[in-house]
């Protein structure tokens, strides 16, 4: 078996590709151009409903703005339109202007788990990243709405991936929003602003990034060049998304817990997204990669990754150097590529300034990449485009999503492509780290960073 990091290119990786239950047509969004143009298109297209949740909404950056206002008039012309935000990322301030912003273009708009300041419920967050049309069709994987998520930002702008999927689990997708819909933990929320604060902020937001709205609104109306198309796979696969319930159960049914209760066997199953990809790496029997923001594993995911790797299975993660600057999460991502990489294993850690900078014909010249992608291929079939980071977050607190497919093995192949074109220099992430460690106080923040947050 030849090395999976020495096969592809320069860079050393090697093409590869939950239960699959029936078929899908799958349009890989790799480019962020690709992805708002279908979003907007089938936003476009849509007869009856359209649904959708993020963790973060920008509502009056300059993606926001356009799919805002291509949603009202959607909603405008009789489509139920149904929005969820996560209340984590929207201050009081925002959600009151987000509120009368979608009332005034017709549209449903609901938080999930609103709560104050410190309160210990206030670790509960979705991070499920969803667009449901006419309850068949949909855009799933890592993108928030927000600029840097489609290259329209200044400085970073994140290289992530979705799916468009047409096809037999596009019914189930729509069930699993309305399982959030209807959550305990999501709630409608009235505007606290007056009359005439309502038409400041609604004029504010209208007027903010007004010509780069109007330059995005003229190429999604094809003034300009349009996007590669993305490529189509007919292949096996399934939505996937945690339950909300979740959240909600803490012991087994005896009252009895196991070495892990915060995730148990009762919980896990719950926990759809992590339990789909956790039998997949346990399923392995050549190869795990993944392009992923991070690589700060809980201890179960790392235990299994290990376990492959002493079994000859060949693991590849490439992941940012660096992902919020010299923080927590940084501390555990410099230590685990240093000690996990080894023998079959492969942490492939990579600067900004070595990674190709999400770019189409509206990108600002100075911009530059970093990885937000969560996408995953297993023996060079099994697939999983998702909004699930390798990090203990996305294993047992957000609720996460994703496509799953136990047999695509072209996508599998395309997923490592684009990785490959991804990284513009010989053998990045290869460096060594420089010798200035952590201190002793920053390495106990880091370890409760990792295990509690």
């Amino acid at each position: 078996m030849k090395p999976l990091f020495s096969v592809v290119m320069s860079l050393g990786l090697v093409l590869s590709a939950g239960a699959a239950h029936a078929v899908d047509n799958v349009h890989y969004l790799a480019d962020g151009d690709q992805s708002i143009t279908q979003i907007v298109s089938s936003i476009r297209n849509a007869k009856r409903s359209i649904d959708l949740t993020y963790f973060i909404y920008d509502i009056c950056g300059t993606v926001g703005g356009v799919l805002t206002d291509e949603l009202g008039a959607a909603a405008k012309r009789g489509v139920k339109v149904r929005v969820i935000v996560d209340a984590y990322t929207h201050d009081e301030e925002t959600r009151d202007k987000a509120v009368a912003l979608f009332d005034s273009k017709g549209i449903e708009l609901r938080y999930y788990n609103v709560t104050k300041k410190w309160n210990p419920q206030g670790n509960n967050r979705t991070h499920i990243k969803l667009f449901v049309f006419d309850g068949s069709t949909y855009v799933t994987g890592g993108r928030n709405v927000a600029d840097d998520y489609f290259g329209f930002a200044n400085g970073t702008n994140w290289i992530d991936r979705d799916v468009f999927v047409q096809g037999s689990s596009g019914p189930q997708a729509a069930r699993n929003f309305n399982e959030l819909w209807n959550s305990r933990n999501t709630s409608r929320l009235e505007s606290n602003l007056s009359t005439a604060a309502r038409i400041e902020a609604l004029k504010e937001c209208a007027n903010n990034n007004k010509e780069e709205k109007r330059r995005l609104s003229a190429r999604l109306n094809g003034a300009w060049s349009q996007p590669v198309k993305a490529k189509s796979y007919r292949c096996e696969g399934r939505f996937v998304s945690d339950s909300p319930a979740f959240a909600d159960v803490v012991a087994l049914n005896d009252g009895d817990y196991d070495n892990r209760p915060y995730l148990h066997g009762e919980r896990l199953e719950l926990k759809r997204m992590t339990h789909a990809l956790m039998k997949q790496f346990q399923s392995a029997q050549s190869e795990i990669f993944t392009e992923n923001w991070g690589y700060v594993p809980q201890a179960d995911i790392r235990s299994i990754l290990l376990s492959k790797r002493d079994k000859g299975v060949e693991v590849v993660v490439v992941t940012n150097r660096s992902t919020e600057g010299y923080g927590p999460t940084d501390l555990i991502l410099r230590e685990r590529a240093q000690t996990d990489t080894g023998g079959t294993m492969k942490i492939l850690a990579i600067a900004p300034e070595k990674i190709t900078a999400p770019r189409h014909a509206l990108t600002p010249k100075e911009s530059v990449g970093k990885y937000h992608s969560k996408v995953y291929t297993v023996d060079r079939k099994k697939v999983a485009v998702t909004s699930w980071n390798m990090d203990p977050r996305s294993h047992h607190t957000n609720l996460e999503s994703g496509w799953v497919s136990e047999n695509c093995p072209q996508l599998a192949l395309d997923i490592q492509a684009e990785t490959a074109k991804s990284i513009k220099v010989k053998n990045a992430g290869n460096e060594a780290w420089d010798g200035k460690g952590p201190s002793f106080l920053k390495k106990i923040m880091a370890w409760a960073s990792h295990e509690f947050l």
